[in-house]
């Protein structure tokens, strides 16, 4: 049997210093199913994701950034079933980190739950966190920041 939870077993949310139980979208950890799970014997492990921060998009300057348009939208056809147009779509935006960003970085790397030592383990390699980028690519001058839309119902970016 193959108990495919996601993130939720024992979930754990780590924001600079402080950490505390939880899931994805506010919702809770799956504490109690871990618990039963590990009296019985089996053993329980997480994944790491490397989330990034949420961001109200009305905070962001937009004009510094360089906007990164989707593909255009392509619509359904099937013999049986009605056309379908192409759903809507946001843009997602570029920017780079600034020598300033590098140092405020740096200076702070201590807090990061990773590089301050509360957590351990390899996040995914297609998609560095930004305290990944500034500490295994310090040679590099700038850095990629992708800013990405949580939906098109809500000013959250990620």
């Amino acid at each position: 049997v193959i108990l495919s939870s996601g993130t939720f077993m024992r979930g754990l949310i780590h924001i600079g210093d402080l950490n505390f139980p939880g899931g994805r979208l506010g919702d809770p950890a799956a504490t109690g199913l871990s618990l039963a799970l590990k009296e019985r014997g089996f053993p329980i492990s997480r994944l790491k994701t490397g989330t990034p921060p949420r961001l109200l998009a009305s905070s962001i300057d937009f004009s510094v950034t360089e906007e990164q348009p989707g593909d255009p939208g392509v619509g359904f056809v099937h013999r049986s079933e009605p056309f379908v147009p192409p759903l809507p779509q946001v843009s997602c935006y570029i920017t780079h980190t600034t020598e300033k960003t590098k140092e405020i970085i740096a200076a702070n790397i201590h807090r990061s739950a990773l590089y301050g030592g509360r957590i351990e383990g390899i996040g995914p390699r297609y998609c560095p966190s930004i305290e990944d980028k500034i500490v295994k690519f310090a040679d590099k001058e700038r850095h990629h920041i992708f800013i990405e839309p949580e939906g098109i119902h809500t000013q959250e970016v990620y």
